[in-house]
């Protein structure tokens, strides 16, 4: 498929024959109307503009008729009725629109960005894993204190009521061990729904946040790759 360099390079060759000054203005003309379409529009200006053969042929009729019926050379170089702005294809928003690319020298000076902050961000991505490492160890081990206290003490304050049972009929020293292994049984169903409120609540939402956090990271490091 032809595109602006074989339109342009085929034009140059059927224009030979004319005058050098103006086989220079009319290959700057076209090349600057495939620059202002935008590299993506080649072909539709191609197919509006037709072949190279038909676009010299109009040229050097033009030439030949000092501006007939076409067009005529200005100032600004040569310009051709058929192609001015009123019936160029709808090419001119979209290459304005169009992203501009960077040069070689913009991405050299981002990558020695990249190269010169890495130990700023490398520490701070560190620092926040072990913020998140601090916070889940925490929460892990405040968890596993909860649940071992919670049996130490509901075993303790089962033997309790054993033994204040055993010391039947003493009712004083009874109410004693008992009412301490009674205050025990309780402190350590306490103990058990911390725990629980730990495990279905805060873990979840520990893990999430975990999760989410690496995932931003993946994803800030595989779209930076992508760019460049």
């Amino acid at each position: 498929m032809m595109g602006k360099k074989e339109f342009l390079e085929q034009l140059d060759r059927l224009l030979w024959n004319i005058p050098e000054q103006e086989r220079k203005e009319a290959l700057e003309f076209y090349e600057n109307y495939f620059d202002d379409a935008g590299e993506e529009n080649e072909a539709i200006v191609i197919q509006e503009l037709g072949s190279p053969g038909k676009v010299a042929a109009t040229i050097k009729a033009d030439l030949n008729e000092n501006g007939g019926e076409y067009g005529e050379y200005r100032e600004t170089g040569y310009t051709d009725e058929r192609f001015e702005e009123k019936n160029m294809p709808d090419v001119q928003s979209k290459s304005v629109t169009q992203k501009p690319k960077r040069s070689s020298l913009s991405w050299a000076l981002i990558l020695l960005l990249a190269i010169v902050t890495a130990p700023f961000w490398g520490a701070l991505v560190l620092s926040g894993l072990g913020v998140v490492i601090a916070i889940v160890g925490a929460a892990i081990g405040v968890a596993v204190a909860l649940f071992f206290s919670c049996i130490g003490l509901f075993m303790g304050g089962i033997i309790c009521l054993g033994v204040g049972v055993a010391q039947l009929p003493a009712i004083p020293t009874v109410f004693l061990i008992v009412g301490i292994g009674l205050l025990m049984i309780c402190i350590s169903l306490l103990f058990l729904l911390g725990f629980l409120w730990l495990a279905l609540k805060i873990f979840p939402i520990c893990f999430r946040w975990v999760i989410d956090f690496i995932q931003r990271i993946l994803h800030r490091g595989i779209s930076g790759g992508e760019r460049k």
